[in-house]
């Protein structure tokens, strides 16, 4: 109850802040929670050293890169919570549709490669405004209430959650989707139990294969997107090609293969603004 009338406060709150006024909300946010909660600050250097490790290049510097990184949640949560007045969508610009265009007029629908880069909220209500109806697979947030706050945001802004709470219901609710040529997207860049172990940034990781097992149901193109900040308030969500799957009669093998390609093409949407990146994700357990 506390955690909800606290959250309900702020994005009323958050909603009557200028544009300006927020962001500096946003950057004092980011400080504090850098230098004096250190939320998750170690975790996230220790990420970055391990990306590192596996070839990622930091120019800035990985410190200067966490602190940067922080900025960015701050950012993110700050305009999550201003959108009950200010549509997510306000702001965004498309790079490359030429991509989904292609893919969509294959009349299969479309599955989309995502990464939590950027704000990927705005990622999510920007699918659907602008090409068709995008269903994205998220994961309950805290307490029924707290995961009810989020959930409205979320809808008022135009994101299309896929409901799981029984078993089955998720595959049939995107089977049919894809049938009316809709869009699901499938953000795999965090650790799910019983899952394989595959290469991310050189380092074993538990890996979703959940997106290459229903390719061998429902065949589709595979298109990856994300959303870079332009500033706040501002992004431009980029398509790129889809990605080729190769299909045979060895199914294992086959969603091994299409999962450890899928990392390699989130390993380079990272490479393109690694400080967008959520770094605070215990990727490699």
């Amino acid at each position: 109850m506390a955690a909800s009338f606290i959250l309900n406060r702020l994005a009323d709150g958050a909603g009557r802040l200028s544009p300006k006024a927020a962001e500096r909300f946003a950057m004092i946010l980011a400080g504090f929670c850098w230098s004096v909660l250190r939320v998750r600050r170690r975790t996230v250097i220790s990420n970055m050293h391990i990306a590192a490790a596996g070839g990622l290049d930091f120019p800035l510097g990985i410190e200067n890169t966490a602190r940067l990184a922080f900025d960015q949640m701050a950012q993110t949560a700050v305009e999550f919570l201003r959108g009950r007045r200010h549509p997510w969508t306000d702001g965004v610009e498309l790079s490359g549709r030429e991509h989904i265009d292609a893919a969509l007029s294959l009349g299969k629908g479309a599955y989309l490669l995502c990464a939590h880069q950027g704000n990927w909220e705005a990622l999510g209500a920007a699918l659907s405004k602008f090409i068709r109806p995008a269903h994205i697979l998220v994961k309950p947030v805290g307490s029924r209430k707290v995961n009810d706050f989020v959930l409205g945001i979320r809808r008022s802004n135009g994101f299309r959650d896929i409901d799981r709470s029984r078993r089955g219901d998720g595959v049939r609710a995107i089977l049919r989707a894809l049938a009316r040529g809709e869009m699901i997207a499938f953000v795999l860049d965090q650790t799910r139990p019983g899952e394989p172990r595959l290469p991310f940034f050189g380092t074993p990781a538990k890996t979703n294969t959940g997106l290459a097992s229903l390719l061998r149901r429902h065949q589709a193109p595979v298109v990856p997107c994300w959303i870079e900040r332009l500033g706040f308030g501002r992004h431009r969500l980029h398509f790129l090609p889809a990605v080729e799957i190769n299909a045979t009669s060895d199914a294992k093998a086959d969603i091994i293969k299409a999962t450890s390609d899928f990392n390699l093409v989130l390993e380079g949407i990272i490479r393109q603004k690694p400080e967008q990146y959520f770094w605070m994700h215990r990727r490699w357990k």
